[in-house]
């Protein structure tokens, strides 16, 4: 008979907060950080309201987010990334 013992994985969660004011009709937001692609790292909030991808934004790069409609000048987006180490 074996017997196995789980170890404990030590995960590292880091959110990064990058903050924008729109320009005019701005659909594309160049991000500083990094983030993987699918994995439902990011969190993004237009005007306070929280956006959804790919129903409002598309994740364009590991750097860039595209939104798929225009946002009107001054508009704040944020984007909180996830880094998990």
């Amino acid at each position: 008979m074996s017997f196995y013992a789980n170890k404990s994985l030590k995960t590292h969660i880091k959110s990064l907060v990058e903050s924008f004011v729109a320009s005019e009709g701005q659909t594309v937001f160049t991000l500083n950080n990094t983030y993987e692609i699918g994995k439902n790292r990011l969190e993004v909030t237009v005007g306070g309201i929280q956006q959804y991808s790919p129903s409002n934004f598309t994740e364009t790069s590991t750097t860039s987010i595209t939104f798929s409609e225009g946002l009107p000048m001054g508009t704040k987006v944020d984007v909180e990334i996830m880094q998990i180490n």
